[in-house]
């Protein structure tokens, strides 16, 4: 850059399968195993991270000139899911993932 800082880049992957898992674990280190690459690549995988439960994946990294990754983060967006579910007693329980309000 101009000033002569380092430029960096900030991608978003939707699967933590287009990261390698060693760039992903290096970053992520071993105090936490919920952000392992092994572990969101077992939700995703096992379909507990998707469109369905309102939870779609979008894992942040950001790399140096050279292309190397030097920082990780698992981001999730939460989908637009919503219904209503119409219960015996008259009310309407309405599901937003992830909340729910019974009304």
């Amino acid at each position: 850059m101009p000033d002569g800082s380092a430029t960096l880049t900030m991608t978003l992957h939707a699967a933590i399968a287009d990261v390698p898992a060693a760039d992903w674990d290096a970053c992520a280190g071993d105090g936490n195993p919920f952000v392992s690459h092994a572990f969101l690549s077992a939700l995703e995988d096992s379909g507990s991270a998707n469109a369905r439960t309102g939870w779609l994946p979008q894992h942040a990294v950001l790399r140096d000139a050279a292309g190397s990754i030097v920082a990780a983060v698992p981001v999730g967006r939460v989908a637009s899911v919503k219904s209503a579910v119409p219960l015996p007693t008259g009310r309407t329980l309405y599901l937003s993932v992830p909340t729910a309000v019974l009304t």
